[in-house]
């Protein structure tokens, strides 16, 4: 008998296969299809905000960043708010939002695979039953 977690592991693998090589053929590598992705819906958020909603280490955010601005694909601005704290903020360049559609399309066509068969209300209870497992492991001392 499987258990949870051999499941975990196959769809977690499937998955990652399934969008690593398309994202992979437009010259991303495996950290930046999420940042754009979330770029893509809060552009000009901060760096903080990128490294947490990607669960990343600052360090390792910095150097994906880095690397992503000299590739044309984001840039960075430093702005000054409340009480002369300094934010440095991040943009999808005009490369960046076109490279953001196409990743956005293949995430929604692979999601679209993974529900086939499944009636609306199964879906939900799914994403349901995910986000419930996710927030267990996630307040684990």
């Amino acid at each position: 008998m499987k258990l949870f977690h051999h499941y975990l592991i196959q769809l977690y693998n499937s998955h990652k296969k399934k969008n690593l090589s398309y994202f992979s053929s437009l010259g991303l590598s495996p950290g930046q299809p999420k940042i754009i992705e979330i770029l893509y819906r809060n552009n000009g958020c901060s760096q903080k905000f990128l490294a947490d909603a990607c669960e990343l280490q600052k360090a390792t955010m910095t150097s994906l960043l880095k690397k992503m601005e000299n590739d044309n694909l984001i840039y960075r601005e430093k702005d000054v708010i409340k009480n002369g704290i300094r934010v440095t903020q991040v943009f999808l360049t005009e490369e960046g939002m076109r490279l953001a559609t196409k990743i956005i399309d293949s995430i929604i066509d692979v999601e679209n695979k993974c529900f086939k068969n499944f009636t609306a209300e199964e879906k939900t209870l799914c994403l349901e039953y995910l986000e419930r497992i996710y927030t267990n492991l996630k307040n684990i001392d």
